[in-house]
């Protein structure tokens, strides 16, 4: 009696479907990681300006300190007018809001909103 072999592993369709997914990811990342990184690096300027500067602290001080950490860290997407400052009762918050755009694949294009607040 002759013994059928089974089929083991994947087709050569198999593994074209699986590099096809994981390259669609790995583009996404490609595309979305920056972004991400360059929000964490304005947060952390507002952390740190934040740690260095009081409720008293002037509006231009402020902004001529986040603008050269902008420049320091090569930040284009936002400026220092993109930051606000608002003062209440004597407590002031240094806040941002933003939005980052990409392009993906042909006409497809990624939208991030971002936003923080941290209190001086």
């Amino acid at each position: 009696m002759l013994q059928q072999k089974r089929q083991l592993g994947m087709t050569f369709m198999g593994y074209v479907l699986l590099l096809a997914v994981i390259g669609f990811f790995a583009v996404m990342a490609m595309k979305l990681v920056p972004l991400y990184l360059e929000y964490q690096s304005i947060v952390r300027i507002m952390d740190g300006v934040a740690a260095e500067s009081d409720a008293n602290t002037s509006p231009v001080s402020l902004r001529s300190t986040i603008g050269k950490r902008l420049d320091v860290n090569n930040i284009v997407r936002v400026g220092p007018r993109d930051f606000r400052i608002q003062r209440d009762d004597g407590e002031a918050m240094l806040t941002i809001e933003y939005e980052a755009r990409t392009k993906f694949i042909g006409n497809l294009w990624f939208l991030l909103e971002f936003d923080h607040a941290v209190a001086l």
